[in-house]
């Protein structure tokens, strides 16, 4: 089999670097790992047990497409409870992990050619995203703001590049790899530039448990105290 002959957008993603020095430390016992982004216990019993009851009933046929409707009605209520945000059931989609669910949305809202802002240090995955749909991928340094984006840098790079059709920024709060947390103000800051020029914003909260003391707080919930619809805010003009 001719491997040249394989699709070249996925050929060119080089392996994951963390990944990679994840496996060669992983063989000495005496070092304690804080590479991925994995709990270090292991699954409650309580969900194992579910999970065989739910085998032993034979739940196990396609569900709706979004994903199985009681789940997302307890995501709803979940997100609700414990970090106010007010979405219905109806504006949940249920992925099979985070990279999934991030590959459909990098694939769903942006063009060959977009351009997409993505804070430094950040997860390699977002550039890899970026490559394979052909997006321009703006690597911003945000290390003297504390690993945190801020307007003046979105703005910056819109006016720095007026060539490029901004349509995107990813947020990762907590961030990987540098478990900065933006405070509600630092995020409230950033919704007048991001909604004035139409970005799109993915905000990845894959660990919004994991604050240590310090309140998780969201764009979606900003936006949300400055209009009705987070939608609105958000969301590019139709």
């Amino acid at each position: 089999m001719d491997l040249s002959k394989l699709n070249q957008d996925i050929s060119n993603v080089k392996p994951s670097v963390l990944r990679q020095f994840d496996h060669d430390i992983s063989a000495d016992p005496k070092i304690v790992k804080l590479t991925l982004g994995e709990p270090d216990f292991n699954v409650p019993d309580h969900i194992k047990q579910a999970a065989i009851k739910a085998i032993d009933n034979n739940e196990s046929h396609y569900p709706y497409f979004w994903g199985v409707q009681e789940l997302r009605d307890a995501a709803s209520s979940y997100y609700h409870d414990k970090f106010g945000y007010n979405y219905t059931s109806d504006q949940i989609v249920v992925s099979v992990g985070a990279t999934e669910g991030l590959a459909a949305t990098f694939h769903t809202l942006f063009q060959p050619g977009d351009a997409v802002i993505i804070p430094t240090p950040a997860y390699p995955v977002y550039k890899s995203m970026s490559d394979v749909n052909h997006l321009q991928a703006l690597m911003i340094d945000t290390r003297a703001n504390g690993c945190v984006l801020t307007p003046e840098q979105v703005q910056q790079a819109i006016d720095e590049h007026p060539e490029l059709n901004i349509r995107g920024v990813v947020i990762t709060d907590p961030s990987n790899p540098t478990g900065a947390v933006y405070t509600e103000e630092q995020l409230h800051a950033l919704v007048p530039v991001l909604r004035d020029n139409e970005i799109w914003v993915i905000s990845d909260e894959i660990y919004g448990e994991l604050t240590y003391g310090v309140k998780h707080y969201t764009l979606s919930k900003c936006c949300q105290t400055r209009r009705s619809l987070s939608t609105d805010c958000l969301s590019p003009t139709p």
